[in-house]
């Protein structure tokens, strides 16, 4: 009844619709602002929280890994420990307690989060005290060494480590939201609806007016549709243009980091498992079970299945064959070396079995230290690649916020001007 009254008269009509219009502009902003702000947010987070986040609890892995792997192997030398790999382990532990602090600065009001760094902090210095100690019985030759070694692995691989992994997948869940609400495509077509239905009541605004005044075109209602057209192509095309980058952070990227991550961790628990079966002397029946456990999850390069598998996948669609190439070499030397271990464990031949394992000398760093080089050099690659891609993504909606607010104020008080002209004409 009210708008009834409103509109029976021209001049009613014509504040009805510019009222109508400013409304629908002003919701064809609101709709881009929330977009914009959204996909901002995600690709923000992306670039600077969830995936460095990723890489820091994958590096804490990975050193309490290497730290494990190279404490077991340079028990085997016996006596005084080759500097090098004194070096090696403490740099690990360092790292790890580094990247510790960072996450538990990071990880934020997360309970399970909160909980793995706990038990980390709290069982990673009796980890390297059993070490210590082993390490202090093996210089004097005593066999008991070895049992305070097996029982630091085995905190190490029963109880560190398995926290360590929770708190990676926490963080790889996060990331894969993030990308979710980064590329969502429900935004980018709400803000085309919005912005047509926006469209279409312009056009029939001015055909009204134009009946009206017997005029063809009303400038400023026109320029108020040439600035709707272009913040929604505007903000169309800066969509594209993010979700596109950010698309490719993750399929250059991040997957690359994730899969050969998660290789190098496998491998450095293959070359705990294989140390560990030599100090046990032919009691290492679990090891060498858990090695070929191992072994069946990383799969062949060239296979069907298992990480590898994945990894070539990856390094084809990233052009990175000829890395991927070398570590694959270094790989089927490092299966062939296990082979030779094996056999001579089997006959009993101990110490030459032992060589072989650390190296034809004992400053020979042994091929899974390389495999771990190696494969640490592609994911640094891989991460770099992330990186350009996410700023990319980061740089596609810099300016699009200040940007749709400007457009849409104006098509606003073009709007509003474009009548105010005709109801003029009506005083």
């Amino acid at each position: 009844m009210w708008l009834r009254e409103r509109t029976a008269t021209t001049p009613g009509r014509l504040r009805f619709f510019a009222a109508l219009l400013a409304v629908a502009l002003l919701f064809v902003g609101i709709v881009a602002v929330t977009a914009a702000r959204d996909r901002r947010q995600a690709t923000h987070a992306v670039a600077t929280e969830t995936e460095p986040v990723l890489v820091e609890a994958d590096t804490l892995y990975s050193s309490l890994s290497d730290a494990d792997a190279t404490a077991t192997t340079t028990f085997l030398t016996g006596g005084l420990e080759p500097p090098a790999r004194r070096r090696r382990y403490l740099r690990d532990l360092h790292t790890a307690s580094a990247e510790l602090t960072v996450l538990a600065r990071e990880v934020g009001d997360s309970t399970d989060a909160g909980a793995s760094v706990s038990t980390i902090a709290s069982s990673l210095p009796l980890y390297s005290g059993e070490i210590e100690t082993a390490r202090a019985n093996n210089r004097q030759g005593l066999p008991i060494g070895a049992a305070y070694l097996r029982s630091a692995s085995g905190r190490m691989r029963g109880t560190i480590l398995p926290a360590a992994g929770r708190l990676y997948d926490i963080e790889a869940r996060r990331l894969a939201s993030d990308y979710e609400s980064g590329v969502s495509s429900w935004s980018f077509a709400v803000l085309v609806f919005a912005g047509l239905a926006a469209l279409a009541l312009l056009v029939l605004a001015q055909l009204y007016v134009m009946r009206l005044s017997n005029r063809i075109f009303n400038l400023p209602l026109l320029g108020a549709s040439l600035l709707l057209v272009g913040l929604v192509a505007w903000a169309a095309m800066s969509f594209a243009l993010e979700q596109n980058a950010l698309s490719r952070a993750q399929r250059d990227g991040s997957d690359s980091v994730e899969v050969l991550s998660a290789t190098r961790i496998l491998l450095l628990r293959a070359e705990s498992d294989e140390s560990l079966a030599l100090v046990a002397r032919g009691g290492g029946d679990a090891y060498a079970a858990d090695f070929a456990a191992v072994t069946r999850a990383l799969g062949a390069p060239d296979g069907a299945h298992g990480l590898l598998a994945d990894a070539g996948a990856l390094a084809t669609r990233t052009h990175t064959d000829t890395a991927f190439g070398d570590f694959a070499g270094t790989l089927r030397r490092f299966e062939a070396v296990h082979g030779r271990i094996g056999a001579l464990e089997a006959s009993g031949e101990f110490p030459a079995a032992v060589s072989v394992a650390v190296g034809r000398h004992a400053e020979e760093a042994p091929l899974a230290a390389r495999l771990n080089t190696e494969l640490a050099g592609q994911i640094t690659a891989a991460q770099a690649r992330f990186e350009k891609a996410s700023s990319d993504a980061t740089s596609a909606l810099r300016d699009l916020l200040p940007g749709i607010l400007l457009l849409v104020v104006g098509s606003v008080v073009l709007v509003l001007v474009g009548f105010g002209l005709r109801l003029k004409e009506y005083r």
